[in-house]
């Protein structure tokens, strides 16, 4: 595919909508933190970049990790048949994934999140 599974941001919201849940999987306090300031553009696009390649340097979690995928988990649920409380969260990542193609969910395929989450999903 040319230009990649996910387009370059051209501005601060898309930035941040593109890493969100990433973030969100090693820190709900540093995405709690930085949604308001995005929103309110009160960080800098370069501030804002900084912060994210620091955050998603380091795995997240395990609870961290299931939590965020519940989260994911919200925009495709009602269309899915796989039960999130007993799925593992590589098979789950994938419904996931299946579901936003087929539902062409943008904010979803567009994010950093399916496929980072499906890579720490698979360690040990």
């Amino acid at each position: 595919q040319p230009g990649g599974r996910i387009p370059l941001p051209g501005n601060l919201q898309q930035l941040w909508a593109r890493h969100k849940y990433s973030v969100m999987a090693r820190s709900p306090a540093e995405y709690r933190r930085l949604g308001p300031l995005v929103a309110a553009g009160k960080v800098s696009r370069e501030e804002l970049a900084g912060r994210l390649v620091e955050l998603l340097r380091s795995a997240p979690e395990a609870g961290r990790l299931r939590n965020t995928v519940q989260h994911l988990w919200g925009y495709v649920s009602e269309r899915a048949a796989l039960a999130p409380e007993t799925t593992a969260l590589p098979a789950l990542l994938e419904e996931i994934g299946r579901l936003a193609r087929a539902l062409e969910i943008d904010y979803l395929l567009e994010s950093t999140a399916l496929g980072e989450l499906r890579y720490w999903s698979r360690q040990p």
